[in-house]
This record gives structure tokens, C-alpha cells and sequence, in this order.
């Protein structure tokens, strides 16, 4: 039997990574499967952060998330590479539509399991991605005209929309009251975007938590707001609604009004 080197003991380049891109198969855009189960991940600030916040959640947490093997930076193209663990399993959003009940709820109370793990994180670092404080990745930023901060509450991090809408857009009247907000919260420690293209599923348990690039401290209704906003689509068959409602609070009030400041966002900045 043929003896492969464990990936902890190899001299990871960039050239050796280039070569085994190569040769490898692609998964997605910039995720390469190299075999050995290892894939590598090719972009630039996004996939460095996302090495830095698993590596935090693995020290920190008993929270299944890949191994990071090495992080490394091409100077001359700005490409940055991670080697990485591939986790069993496939992402929920995949089967989602056909598992039953009963899968489906035990799945949901696995990931509650995951939630309160991270609220144990909640006071050990600032708004802010895990490094960065006051900074986010996030898509709710996606527009120049946003401030990005730094926020060091949430309280900043909210009034930026109204704020960039106001100046940018004086013509736009139907922003909305910020009272349902509640800014004396603390914030809580999130994925940033625990949806189910980012949660590995294998043999009806949960496998792994992936893509933690968005992982940090966020306004407390967070986990509500992403877990119900990035499968909007979905709800016609209310299994993915159903499943965030056993996971973590509910803050339907904060998710309407942040929806419409999200969208208003969008259309307008």
C-alpha cells in the first residue's frame, strides 16, 4: 500500500500548490480538490481572512471546521491560496428539499448546538471580523457610498445605511425607524453567513461548518437576520425558515426593518 505523506508534514509552495491545482478538479470557482482530502481555495483578502477565523473557531470551540494547512501569498498576481481539510459531507442546500422531517429537525438542533457555541465567543473580541475591528465582510457593504467603518457598535454599524441613503439619495423618504433596534445589546459572535451552502451534512448528522471569511462579532439579531435574508427564495416550502427558527432567536421586528434598509441599499447605493 502505497504511503502518503500526511498534509501537516509537506512542504507546501506555491509552486508545489500551482502544480497540484493543475492536476487537481475544480469544485467551484477558486476551490480546487488536489486529492489526499485536500482542496485549495484561490482569491485574495477574503481567503485570507477566512484562514484567520477558522483557525480561531478550531482553537476556541469544539466546532467541526476544516484543518488549515497553509496560507500562502502570491506577490506577483495578488492571489492569495489556503490548503485545506475537505470535510465529509455534502452542503445542506443540496438536500435540503428532500430530507425528512425528522432529519431536518435533528439537523436544526445540531446547529442550535453550533449557535450557543459560538455565543460563548460573544465577549472575546470587538465588532468587528476576527483581526479586524470594527470591519466587515459582508455584503451589506457591498456599495462604496456605505461607510465601512470602523463600527464599534451597533448601534454605528445600523445608522451608516439611513445615513449613506440621506446623503447620497435625499429623494428616498421611506427609511425606516431605527426604535425597534435595541442598541444596548452587546454583540454576538457569528459564522456571518450560516446558510445552507456553508454546512456540511453526511449520514443525516452535520459534518462541518465551511467559508467562516465573514466570521466576527455582529449586532445581536445577526444570526436571524443571515440564517432567514440569504434563503429568502426558499421559504415558499418554509424548510430552511423552519430550521433557523430552532437554531436561534427570533428577532422578527430587526429583521424587517434591517431587510428594508438592506434593500434600500442596494436598489439606490
Amino acid at each position: 500500500m502505497q504511503n502518503i505523506p500526511s498534509p501537516t508534514s509537506i512542504k507546501w509552495t506555491l509552486e508545489l500548490v500551482k502544480r497540484r491545482i493543475e492536476a487537481g478538479v475544480e469544485i467551484s470557482p477558486q476551490v480546487v480538490d488536489i486529492g489526499g482530502g485536500i482542496i485549495v481555495k484561490s482569491g485574495t483578502a477574503r481567503v485570507k481572512q477566512e484562514a484567520k477565523t477558522t483557525k480561531f473557531v478550531a482553537r476556541t470551540t469544539n466546532i467541526r471546521v476544516p484543518n488549515i494547512y497553509a496560507g500562502l501569498h502570491d506577490e506577483e498576481f495578488g492571489t492569495s491560496y489556503i490548503v485545506e481539510e475537505k470535510l465529509p459531507g455534502v452542503p445542506l442546500k443540496e438536500v435540503l428539499p428532500h430530507i425528512d422531517d425528522v432529519t431536518r429537525n435533528s439537523l436544526a438542533n445540531e446547529l442550535k448546538g453550533v449557535c450557543r457555541e459560538l455565543e460563548a465567543l460573544n465577549g472575546k473580541g470587538s465588532m468587528g471580523n476576527v483581526g479586524n475591528p470594527g470591519k466587515f465582510l459582508c455584503s451589506v457593504f457591498a456599495s462604496p457610498e456605505i461607510d465601512d467603518g470602523p463600527f464599534h457598535t451597533t448601534e454605528e454599524f445600523i445608522r451608516s445605511i439611513p445615513r449613506a441613503l440621506n446623503k447620497y439619495v435625499p429623494t428616498v423618504t421611506d427609511i425606516p425607524a431605527l426604535d425597534v433596534f435595541d442598541f444596548n445589546r452587546n454583540p454576538v459572535f457569528s459564522h456571518g453567513d450560516l446558510a445552507p451552502e456553508n454546512i456540511l451534512v453526511h449520514n443525516g448528522r452535520v459534518s462541518g461548518i465551511i467559508d467562516w471569511e465573514h466570521g466576527g462579532w455582529y449586532p445581536y439579531f445577526w444570526n436571524d437576520w443571515i440564517g432567514r435574508w440569504r434563503f429568502r427564495t426558499q421559504f415558499r416550502d418554509r424548510k430552511w425558515e423552519g430550521m433557523v427558527g430552532v437554531m436561534t432567536e427570533a428577532f422578527p421586528a430587526e429583521f424587517q426593518v434591517f431587510l428594508r434598509l438592506h434593500d434600500l441599499a442596494q436598489a439606490y447605493l
